[in-house]
Formats: C-alpha cells, structure tokens, sequence
C-alpha cells in the first residue's frame, strides 16, 4: 500500500467528487436541480477541507449601502467574526466585509455559462467593504493581510478545451473592469485559467497573482499573463491550494453592524430615570435637580488664567459619594491631574465634539480641591482665580 501524501489525499477527493458528479448526472434528469446537487458536492468539500474559521454557504451577500449580490452559489465567510443576516437551508445572506471568496459552480462549462459566471462574480467583488483599519486583526504573524474578494469559477466538466475557454476569457475580459474578472477559471480534471506575474525585466513569471487589495493598490512594474495550467487529476489539488493562499490571509474583522442596520429605528427615546455610578461602583439615582435641567451646576470653580489671559474653567462637581473635576478650555487636564492627584485610576475623558475634559469619578472633597491652587500655582505657568458660577456669563 502507497503511503499517503497531502498531494494524493486532495486528487482522492477529486475522484470522489467526480465519481458524485457522473452519479448525478446520469441520475437527475432536471438541469435545475442537477445544478443544486453539484453546487452541494462543492460546498461540502470545501465546508470539510477548511479551517473551521470558515464556512461554505449558498446565498446572497450584503454590503453597508445595502446593495445585495445576486444568489451565490459558494460563499466562504469568516464564520468566527462574521455576522449572518440571514440563515436558512436556502440561502443564506451575509456581510460583504466577512467575505473572503466566491465561486460560481457550473456542471458544464460552455461560454453562455461562462459569461454567466462573469456577470455574477463581478456584482459581487463590486460590493463595498470597508477599509482596512487598526480594529482589523492579522489572521498570522506575517503582515500580509487582504479583504479583497476572491472569485472563481468551477465546472465539473467542459466540452470546450481550455485553449477555447481562454478564447472566450480574452473576449469577456474586454467587457470588465479587470478588478471584477474571476481569479482562477477551473475545469475538473482538465485544469485551470489563472493570472500570473512577469516583471518587464523579462525574468519569466514569478507566482501566481490574487486580486487586489483595493482600487489604490501601488502599481507594480510587470505583466500580468493569462495562463494555461493542464493540471489533469491534480486540478482540484491546484484549486483548494489557490483558495486557501488567498483565505489565509483574510484579517479578522470587527462584527460591526453598519448604521444601516438601524434604518427604521427612532433616533430619540424618552428618558424616564437617570442614574449615576457612586464610589461602589454602583447604579443609584441622579438627584432630581441634575435630572430635570440636565446641566448640573460645579459647587467650585477656578478661572485659569496664562500670562493675564483667561485659558479655561477649572470645576469641581459633587458626584454622588464622590466628585468629578472638569476643564473647559485649553490646557491639558491629564497633564494638571498628574501634579496634584496620584490615584492610579483616575482617567480624563473627552467626549467627542466636546471642548470639556473631565476626570472619571475621584474620592476628592471641596476643601482638597481647593488646596490644588497653591500647588497648581507653583508647579504649571498658570494661576488659578476662584470665583462663582454666577461670576461667569454663558457658562
């Protein structure tokens, strides 16, 4: 008995899914449901070959603007971090951002079908996806990272040859935007259409090339070749190797549901109560006063002033058991804490849009607040004036 290699196993389940294809087609004689049953043998394939980080589904997919992609035969999603919208035994619909491939499946390959194939994977890779951003995590330790939307093609069989599809990719590629055509063209045991790379140096064609990025991508200084690879029994081998170079290196996305999500919903509530957390960081009751003007007033206030020129409002508000120090204006409030405070879990806030900072909730009296003067005095460049609320207009 031959020992079993990586190669031999994947041209295994080559034959096996070719023996389920010929097993369907002499069995089915409807070509629908002919073309649901193949589409299965596909998804199940992939769904028992992957990392489990992923899935294989049928369906449609969704991107933030709410365009939808026409019925797909093979979606590979991040199932870890995706969002499914959507699941049933018939289609399910997913987020653009979770996609990491397409394939459209064809029992057999001819050009109407071909160019079928090509309408379908250019809607989807035209989705929107959002931008790389920090909140995306790298799938491994390399930098190499794409969100970009493998697509391709794969027919159980073909009556054309391969040299004929080409004919037929070279005619349909003119009518593409070419971040739209299929990555990879697969014709079970006959083998694959593929992109390759040649720098103009003329050195032959280094690698295989996947889709790119983004429409910013840097410009790279090669040919781009449009490749004949007669794999024979080793093309479902060729295939899953080309899919997983790309899926690899899929980032793991934020499940972030787009504003879109809440089309439909009122975007102003009735506040029936309000709380605060206290010291025990605990929930209780803003004072009645605070609630109905929702402008609480500072029980002290310091005017800041920088070489005679008012820089700010330095306040102090009762908070609960506790208090909350505020700065209205210029000058750092992190930077005036770290000369009179060392409480390790004090934090400034800025909320956004807003001129003031403001601590977290600090175990601080008045009469201490007030003794930060002299301090602040002789450690900053400003000087601190107090005076009352009903001393500052507009405040």
């Amino acid at each position: 008995m031959r020992k079993p290699t990586i190669s031999s196993l994947l041209k295994e389940s080559a034959g096996l899914m070719r023996r389920q294809f010929e097993g369907i087609r002499e069995t089915i004689p409807h070509g629908g449901t002919k073309g649901v049953a193949v589409e299965r043998v596909l998804r199940k394939f992939l769904n028992d070959q992957m990392p489990k980080r992923f899935k294989s589904t049928q369906g449609f997919i969704i991107d933030s603007n709410n365009s939808l992609s026409p019925q797909t035969d093979v979606i590979v999603y991040d199932a870890f971090s995706g969002v499914v919208y959507r699941a049933s035994e018939d289609a399910d619909i997913v987020p653009a951002d979770a996609v990491a491939a397409v394939v459209e499946v064809k029992s057999v390959l001819k050009k109407d079908a071909l160019r079928d194939a090509y309408k379908k994977l250019s809607a989807c890779k035209q989705l929107r996806k959002a931008p790389g951003s920090g909140m995306d995590q790298q799938a491994t330790g390399s930098p190499l990272s794409s969100t970009a939307t493998f697509g391709a093609v794969f027919a159980f069989s073909s009556d054309a040859s391969l040299k004929t599809l080409a004919d037929s990719v070279e005619e349909l590629n003119l009518e593409y935007d070419s971040l739209l055509w299929p990555d990879l063209i697969v014709v079970l045991d006959k083998g694959v259409l593929e992109y390759g790379v040649e720098f103009f140096s003329g050195s032959g064609m280094k690698g295989r090339m996947n889709p790119p990025i983004d429409r910013d991508f840097t410009i790279p200084p090669w040919f781009v070749r449009l490749a004949i690879l007669e794999a024979g029994d080793f093309t479902l081998n060729h295939f899953f190797y080309r899919l997983m170079a790309h899926v690899v290196f899929y980032p793991y996305r934020p499940a972030l549901l787009p504003e879109a999500a809440r089309e439909g919903v009122p975007n102003e509530s009735e506040i029936r109560a309000s709380y605060q957390y206290n010291l025990q960081r605990q929930l209780v009751p803003t004072p009645t006063e605070w609630f109905k003007e929702n402008k609480p007033r500072p029980a002290a206030l310091f005017l800041v002033k920088h070489r005679g020129q008012q820089v700010g409002y330095l306040e102090y508000y009762l908070w609960q058991d506790g208090a909350v120090v505020s700065l209205l204006g210029d000058p750092s409030l992190s930077k005036l804490l770290g000369q009179v405070l060392a409480d390790p879990q004090a934090q400034v806030f800025r909320p956004p849009g807003d001129l003031r900072q403001m601590t977290s909730l600090l175990r601080l009296s008045i009469d201490k607040f007030r003794a930060w003067k002299p301090v602040l005095e002789k450690k900053t460049p400003f000087t601190f004036t107090e005076v009352t609320p009903q001393d500052i207009q507009n405040l």
